[in-house]
């Protein structure tokens, strides 16, 4: 199974908004710093407290129910419209 980083744009229009949606893992979501800005089940939508993520790039690891683990990054983009 193949998870490459995405780029989440900050337009909800149903293209790019959420990352690792569909699949049944674990995910957790980190800034460059290390803060934890998700963590849950159902795909991150690019947000922190409530607010669009800064644009940036962000580590995740994805824990599947068989313990495997993926491990990458995402990238948060403004998008100029």
């Amino acid at each position: 199974m193949y998870i490459l980083g995405l780029h989440l744009n900050d337009i909800l229009d149903g293209k790019n908004d959420t990352f690792i949606t569909g699949y049944d893992a674990h995910i957790q979501v980190f800034s460059r710093f290390g803060h934890t800005v998700y963590e849950g089940d159902d795909g991150w939508d690019g947000t922190y407290k409530g607010q669009p993520a800064d644009p940036g790039v962000y580590y995740y690891i994805a824990t599947f129910p068989n313990g495997e683990q993926k491990k990458g990054t995402v990238q948060v983009v403004k998008n100029s419209k």
